[in-house]
């Protein structure tokens, strides 16, 4: 078996689902896929076969500077090469360069005609809230390119817009044509779970677990399900899977600590904020929370000081601005809160949540304005 063959065969076995291997094991199997196509292609380094692994490779066990030079080399050999096309914009992506990355879909659809970096487009508009132009480009693939990751792409879209019936008939239709898909049985739990069919959620994700039990976003979608049936501490455990698999991923750190908040276990909850912060110090979500909870441990001073972070990091969302006023508030500096929600009311969406958001604050606002 020669160099490549073998790396190609570690690669497939890291990525595949549904077996026994653990976290730790793919990893050490992607190092070691590294490592191979590492000294292919300084043996062969017009090799793009290896270059194209070693980049996928680079990709998933994030190392994306490494990954975009890969690319790049691809690129030079290939010009059209729509493995590396693809791969250069996820891993834009990833490295926070949407901008170059929509850029370089859009010119390898319209020059190149690669109709599969639709989808790249869909996500990439869909992340910066351009959603109805996300949702035009993502029917269009769907269209044109009937693939289990149009449908993946359409409903996903489809359920960030609140069109959550439509993603359900869409996702009815793919799971029936192939049952066992983890991910589509996956979207589908997250759709019923938005649609407040928590048992049945629990039902598809519990299918998709099945097929792919070492998935932690598929434990956090459980957690998810389970909080909503008030089973908390099953919800709990459900993280702790998760975070085993995956102890520095964000996201679920983000999800457990705001659950411990519900609870009351705020000491708790604030150890897995400093957690994130130190993952990444520019969570503004992490610093927005950080700060309600503080404030609810009667903390308002260093309150204050988290709620200015998340404000300085997410200047054009509601939350942090509404934060910052109450506990401006509350500090006594009622002129400086009451800016503070006011900015808050322009940036409020025009969607149910933004509207409730809205009047909830003039009322704050009139009660302060009342007792001065």
């Amino acid at each position: 078996m020669s160099e490549l063959e073998k790396a190609k065969r570690l690669f497939e076995k890291a990525m595949e689902p549904g077996t026994n291997l653990s976290n730790r094991d793919r990893v050490r199997m992607i190092r070691l896929v590294i490592e191979i196509t590492g000294k292919l292609v300084k043996r062969e380094p017009e090799n793009i076969e290896a270059l194209e692994l070693r980049a996928k490779a680079l990709r998933i066990a994030k190392k994306y500077d490494e990954a975009l030079e890969t690319v790049e080399k691809i690129l030079e050999l290939d010009p059209v090469n729509k493995t590396a096309i693809r791969l250069k914009i996820d891993v834009l992506r990833s490295l926070g360069r949407r901008k170059e990355a929509y850029e370089l879909a859009k010119k390898a659809v319209e020059e190149y005609g690669i109709k599969e970096v639709l989808v790249d487009m869909a996500d990439i508009l869909s992340v910066m809230g351009r959603k109805e132009e996300a949702e035009k480009i993502a029917r269009k693939f769907y269209k044109e390119v009937k693939s289990e990751e149009a449908t993946k792409t359409l409903a996903m879209i489809l359920l960030a817009r609140g069109k959550v019936d439509e993603a359900l008939k869409i996702l009815k239709k793919a799971i029936e044509e192939n049952p066992n898909n983890y991910a589509l049985l996956d979207l589908m739990a997250d759709a019923l779970r938005l649609k407040g069919k928590y048992k049945e959620a629990l039902e598809y994700v519990d299918r998709a677990l099945s097929l792919w039990p070492h998935n932690a976003m598929y434990w956090v979608e459980k957690a998810l399900i389970l909080e909503r049936l008030g089973r908390y501490g099953e919800a709990l455990k459900c993280y702790d899977i998760a975070l085993q698999m995956s102890p520095k991923n964000t996201t679920i750190l983000y999800n457990k600590a705001e659950l411990l908040s519900e609870l009351g276990r705020y000491k708790e909850a604030l150890k897995l904020y400093d957690k994130i912060l130190s993952i990444d110090p520019r969570d503004a979500k992490a610093w927005n929370s950080k700060g309600v909870v503080l404030g609810l441990l009667g903390k308002e001073e260093k309150a204050l000081e988290c709620h200015r972070r998340a404000v300085e990091l997410a200047p054009n969302v509601f939350v942090p601005w509404r934060n910052l006023g109450i506990c401006l508030i509350k500090l006594g500096r009622v002129d400086e809160g009451i800016k503070c929600l006011e900015k808050a009311i322009s940036l409020a969406p025009n969607t149910a949540e933004g509207k409730f958001a809205r009047e909830e604050m003039k009322k704050i606002i009139k009660q302060v304005k009342g007792k001065s």
